[in-house]
């Protein structure tokens, strides 16, 4: 099959895709015709994803966004976005607003719509990152993008003295964004409970180093108290590596 017939493929299939997804949004009669479809990138990009602007105020600017993203991508990669990930995605691209306190978690959804679009990245876009991301805060995002290797240290605290109350965990895992430590459990927290991190009881690579981040901030929290420590990891799961990959990793703009 010659090149021109290749694209003419792709274009086709990409105009049924897009049909299809916006048949759930709006009339036929109001669906951009297949003849919009032209030879550029941006042309391609905004007709997979012109439904969207009839969901969400703001439609024109994340679909510029996801073409800055998919900028380079060969027309005959580009496909649809598939329906799972779409408007959800914009639905809740919407919600987040323009303030800059969350352009963390925009990026994060332009990253897993552009990554659905490419048919050498989609099937790592798995629809359930759309919950998973709506239920980040810009705290929480901030801690996966500080993330930079496979496992943390934690160290989970209890008081010597009776009661022997639990006084939480502690980690390096987020430590240099300042956060005080209620904060930081409950952003970590979280990302266990999404299933993007979770608690291990194995040693946490490069141990020695880690540990002795954590040891400096005990002298000082802990300086008028004993506690009893016990020691693990919090690890990124699998789900996880493929959740970074997707969202949290910048694609070119």
């Amino acid at each position: 099959m010659g090149t021109d017939e290749k694209s003419k493929g792709a274009k086709e299939a990409l105009a049924d895709e897009v049909k299809a997804l916006a048949g759930k949004v709006y009339d036929d009669a109001a669906a951009p015709s297949v003849k919009a479809v032209g030879g550029t990138l941006g042309r391609v990009v905004r007709l997979a994803l012109r439904p969207l602007e009839l969901i969400v105020q703001g439609g024109e600017r994340l679909m510029s966004r996801v073409e800055r993203k998919l900028d380079g991508v060969p027309e005959t990669r580009l496909l649809p976005p598939p329906a799972t990930i779409a408007a959800q995605a914009a639905f809740h691209y919407a919600l987040l607003g323009e303030g800059d306190e969350v352009a963390e978690l925009r990026e994060m959804f332009e990253n897993l719509l552009a990554t659905s679009m490419d048919c050498d990245t989609a099937a790592g876009a798995h629809p359930a990152f759309v919950s998973m991301l709506s239920q980040l805060t810009p705290d929480e995002a901030w801690i996966l993008k500080s993330i930079d290797r496979t496992d943390y240290a934690v160290t989970t605290l209890r008081a010597s003295e009776e009661p022997r109350e639990r006084l939480g965990f502690r980690t390096t895992l987020g430590i240099e964004l300042g956060f005080d430590v209620t904060r930081q459990q409950r952003c970590i927290s979280n990302l266990v409970r999404l299933g993007i991190l979770d608690f291990s009881d194995n040693t946490a690579s490069d141990f020695a180093k880690q540990h002795g981040v954590l040891n400096e901030a005990f002298k000082i929290e802990f300086a008028a108290r004993e506690v009893s420590r016990i020691i693990g990891s919090v690890e990124v799961t699998p789900l996880g590596r493929q959740f970074l990959d997707t969202c949290v990793r910048a694609r070119a703009r």
